[in-house]
């Protein structure tokens, strides 16, 4: 939702003095939203949120502007018109700059850190005779995610042992038998 006065409710780093770079003037609790949104769609022309992205979300906006049009007896101007910010959004994550790129860079070296790690760290394990769960393997990638600087992994790690490996499947307490797949 973007109606140039409110940001997102990520208030920590704007504390933080990041409200210059994300271009924010204030921000507010998620719970607050229903309340505060009427108040921030007054005298704006349009209204941009993702069509059909989020279940229910049409109807909140129209529950916001109901709460606008309330208003217009009393001099607020309702905004003339909705459009589909996905559009902006799906070219913004197709094209990206210098900085971006450095990121994906980073987060991919990271994340090829925190395999190599899971793997290497299970290939000794193994060679000890040491009992290896699936979910040991995932907590070596969860600590080489946070080493190295991530706050969490961009996607969630499927780790996978035994005869139910192609299996997709969240890391369970399965062990891993044998050392000849590392």
């Amino acid at each position: 939702m973007s109606t140039g006065k409110a940001g997102p409710s990520c208030a920590r780093p704007l504390r933080r003095g990041a409200y210059g770079t994300l271009g924010v003037a204030e921000t507010f609790s998620s719970a607050d939203l229903d309340s505060r949104m009427p108040r921030l769609l007054e005298n704006e022309g349009t209204v941009w949120f993702p069509f059909a992205i989020h279940k229910g979300l049409e109807s909140r906006v129209d529950g916001w502007l109901s709460g606008v049009r309330a208003r217009v007896r009393y001099g607020a101007l309702c905004p003339a018109s909705q459009r589909d910010l996905c559009g902006i959004v799906d070219e913004m994550r197709l094209v990206k700059d210098a900085h971006e790129q450095d990121t994906m860079r980073r987060v991919a070296q990271i994340s090829a850190e925190a395999h190599i790690r899971a793997m290497r760290t299970s290939a000794r394990m193994l060679r000890e005779g040491r009992d290896v769960r699936e979910y040991h393997l995932d907590a070596e990638l969860l600590h080489a995610f946070r080493q190295g600087g991530s706050q969490y992994p961009a996607y969630g790690s499927i780790v996978a042992a035994g005869a139910t490996a192609c299996c997709t499947t969240a890391p369970t307490p399965r062990r891993c038998a044998t050392a000849s797949w590392c």
